[in-house]
């Protein structure tokens, strides 16, 4: 049952060829999108006492403004962006080209350029700390990397233990076919709010734990979803617990300390995409390829909201720094801002 009357706040539809593919929020109502033309741009969104009356066509296209078109720039689509440091001004982003690029976001400045890629096949996911400039990087090529931000130095290299799974993606023509079956894909990653650990979602289903400080893979967990974990998303207020959903749709909240799933719910009806904790840990909010956004109480594992807005599969969402906002994309290159106040 609906407990809240959250609402749409606005939509636009970006001239984003083949979508957008990944947003992360900075500090007071920015954020950073990431689109699979392989362009990277700040965006701001405006308060409610900003926001202009609908067009006549009934759109309304200026409750959010362009900052910047030229964060960052790839020759393939960006396939994530996220954002930490001091003051979140530090913001990361991989491509299908298998590069990692770190840029300030305040000064629109690159930092660093590498290619993370291993061995064959391209960065996926990548993550920041959230107060020292370090990042890590994972992907196809079955390792975790562990970079300095400003220089992309690799600092340490973890290898994920061999698949055990069917792997979730079929272009593998690169790798030996006596090696397919075996090399890990690593989709999704996240850092705690300490910056001690992270935690990788992988294709077999598993959770691989890892210190931020060795770069070494602590533990295991098998048996957490029975297909490809596409999303992983630490706690705000805690470094305990973890959402992670994936092919199979059941969404589960992770114990951390505990390495044991505390609570589970199911609500979409295709594979869920990304997943993203409120501020106070009140509420976290998924969206899948059945093109929905949902909102759930974390306590009860209920559903208190749901949108239905973009026409194509959500790629990616987050809740904007104020607490009153969450910031979606799509393939149909929709951005979509709703109204959810994150209170207890």
């Amino acid at each position: 049952m609906f407990t809240k009357g959250y609402v749409s706040r606005g939509m636009i539809t970006l001239s984003a060829s083949g979508g957008i593919t990944s947003v992360a929020a900075t500090e007071d109502r920015r954020f950073v999108i990431g689109t699979a033309s392989g362009n990277v741009q700040l965006w701001n969104a405006l308060d409610a006492e900003n926001m202009s009356t609908e067009a006549d066509d009934g759109s309304s296209t200026d409750f959010v403004t362009l900052i910047s078109d030229n964060l960052a720039h790839h020759t393939l689509g960006v396939r994530c962006v996220r954002a930490g440091g001091e003051n979140k001004d530090i913001g990361v982003c991989t491509s299908l080209d298998g590069e990692l690029t770190v840029f300030r976001i305040s000064e629109t400045e690159t930092l660093s350029e590498t290619q993370v890629q291993g061995r064959p096949g391209e960065s996926m996911a990548a993550a920041v700390c959230s107060k020292a400039d370090v990042a890590i990087a994972v992907g196809t090529h079955g390792s975790v990397r562990v970079l300095d931000a400003a220089n992309g130095v690799v600092n340490g290299c973890a290898e994920l233990e061999k698949s055990t799974g069917a792997p979730a993606l079929a272009n593998r023509a690169e790798i030996p076919k006596d090696k397919r079956n075996l090399l890990p894909i690593a989709l999704s990653v996240d850092i705690d709010i300490t910056d001690a650990h992270a935690l990788v979602g992988v294709d077999d289903g598993s959770l691989a734990f890892i210190d931020m400080q060795t770069a070494k893979v602590l533990w295991t967990q098998r048996g957490c979803h029975r297909h490809a974990v596409k999303c992983v998303a630490f706690a705000k207020h805690t470094p305990s617990e973890i959402v992670t959903s994936g092919s199979d749709q059941l969404i589960s909240v992770f114990d951390v300390r505990a390495r044991q799933v505390a609570a589970t719910v199911r609500g979409h009806t295709g594979p869920v995409t990304c997943a993203s904790f409120s501020h106070s840990g009140t509420y976290f909010a998924t969206g899948a390829t059945d093109r929905s956004v949902r909102i759930w109480d974390r306590r009860k594992m209920e559903m208190t909201f749901r949108s239905r807005t973009h026409q194509q599969t959500i790629m990616d969402l987050d809740y904007l720094k104020d607490g009153i906002g969450i910031v979606s994309v799509a393939e149909d290159s929709t951005l979509i801002v709703h109204d959810a106040t994150d209170t207890d």
